[in-house]
């Protein structure tokens, strides 16, 4: 499993086509880039990324939050 910290992130969403992107930079300043989400994906993980500091999951592209 390959985790990492999510220190910023950038959200798009592109009201013509209804998708969205998420790109997620990381603590060693490294990217990942979604491209193509839907808007239940889309609000998915936005919902998480809101609640404070997130984690991904770089193998399962998997987004949960990191109780203090």
């Amino acid at each position: 499993m390959s985790e990492k910290i999510v220190k910023d992130y950038l959200l798009e969403w592109k009201m013509n086509s209804n998708e969205g992107k998420i790109i997620f930079i990381f603590e060693d300043d490294s990217d990942e880039k979604l491209d193509g989400l839907e808007v239940k994906e889309f609000t998915a993980m936005t919902a998480v990324l809101e609640k404070g500091e997130t984690m991904f999951d770089d193998d399962e592209k998997t987004l949960y939050n990191v109780m203090p």
